[in-house]
């Protein structure tokens, strides 16, 4: 839904657009042009914008509201020679992809709803308040850092889990308890909510072991993920991945932040 608010944005700032892989959304489309294949959509396109994330395994295009499946060699093959291409979280090696999701930019906006997200889980989850929860939050990156405030402004006792000692003074001026990554192992059992950012596998069995089978973990790292979710069955705790959650919870927010990020590229690449 978000690529679909994007496609909606970039017209209205008066681009032609037309739009492939939305055939089971049965909405309002706006100003936009909607292609019967995927080839139509492609031919004399300057520009292509793929999904968040482009694939999840490298060979077909993650477009869940399509009704036929299209490989991602396809998109390449079927698009112009001098298009520019965007991806996120792409890996191809291909001079005309330009990964989206790289962006400085992307990346700070795109944590706001993300950090929402995880704080939206955490109220449904939990039958407690924010307000004097007990949060633990590793990694201290973008979303990290906007996780962090996000619960702490809502009066969450918030610990950061990070490896510099440069994240843990930043922590710190956060009003954030700080802590060796370490030490986590030790102070798993003291947690209403753990917040993983890190994308390697941090909260493992020996963590989850130590917490209290009502302590709730949201993973909002991308695939492989931070969390041993099979141990965490084991044990009995409730562990979310929750992956793309702006798409998921802001899809407006998102889709803006998109096509806020495809123009600025765009202007710096003198195609508009």
């Amino acid at each position: 839904m978000r690529q679909l608010v994007a496609a909606r944005e970039l017209a209205a700032h008066g681009h032609g657009v037309v739009i492939w892989g939305f055939d089971i959304y049965d909405g309002n489309y706006g100003n936009i042009e909607k292609a019967v294949s995927a080839g139509e959509a492609l031919r004399g396109a300057r520009c292509i914008l793929l999904p968040l994330p482009y694939s999840y395994d490298g060979i077909r295009l993650n477009c869940p509201l399509a009704e036929e499946e299209i490989r991602v060699s396809d998109i390449l093959s079927g698009a112009e020679a001098d298009a520019v291409i965007f991806a996120g979280m792409s890996k191809m090696d291909d001079p005309r992809v330009v990964d989206y999701y790289e962006r400085e930019e992307f990346s700070v906006l795109n944590a706001i709803p993300t950090a929402e997200g995880a704080l939206a889980i955490a109220m449904s989850e939990l039958p407690i308040t924010v307000h004097g929860m007990r949060v633990g939050v590793t990694g201290f990156g973008r979303i990290g850092k906007t996780v962090a405030a996000l619960f702490r402004a809502a009066g969450a006792d918030v610990t950061v889990f990070a490896r510099s000692f440069a994240a843990l003074a930043w922590a710190e001026t956060y009003s954030c308890r700080p802590e060796h990554f370490d030490r986590l192992r030790e102070e798993a059992h003291a947690f209403d909510c753990i917040v993983n950012t890190v994308p390697s596998l941090v909260i493992d069995a020996a963590v989850l072991k130590k917490m209290r089978q009502d302590t709730l973990v949201i993973d909002l790292a991308s695939k492989p993920g931070g969390v041993d979710f099979a141990a965490a069955e084991r044990f009995g705790i409730r562990a979310l991945p929750a992956l793309s959650l702006p798409g998921k919870s802001s899809p407006d927010t998102a889709g803006r932040i998109i096509s806020e990020t495809i123009l600025n590229i765009l202007c710096e690449k003198g195609v508009i």
